[in-house]
């Protein structure tokens, strides 16, 4: 699996933190069509949700 970006802008006086902005291509993340993915154990895996 390909490493993502980071979502939100790195702090430029401390690159360990970010600051209050999204980083430019990841708008979509906060899409009313998206489902979450993550990792478990280092393993790839998504989990799809109904709304019932």
């Amino acid at each position: 699996m390909k490493k993502r970006r980071t979502l939100f802008v790195k702090d430029p006086g401390n690159l360990s933190g970010v600051v209050n902005k999204i980083n430019d291509g990841n708008q979509w993340v906060f899409g009313e069509d998206v489902i979450a993915a993550g990792k478990f154990d280092g393993t790839a895996h998504a989990c799809k949700l109904r709304k019932s």
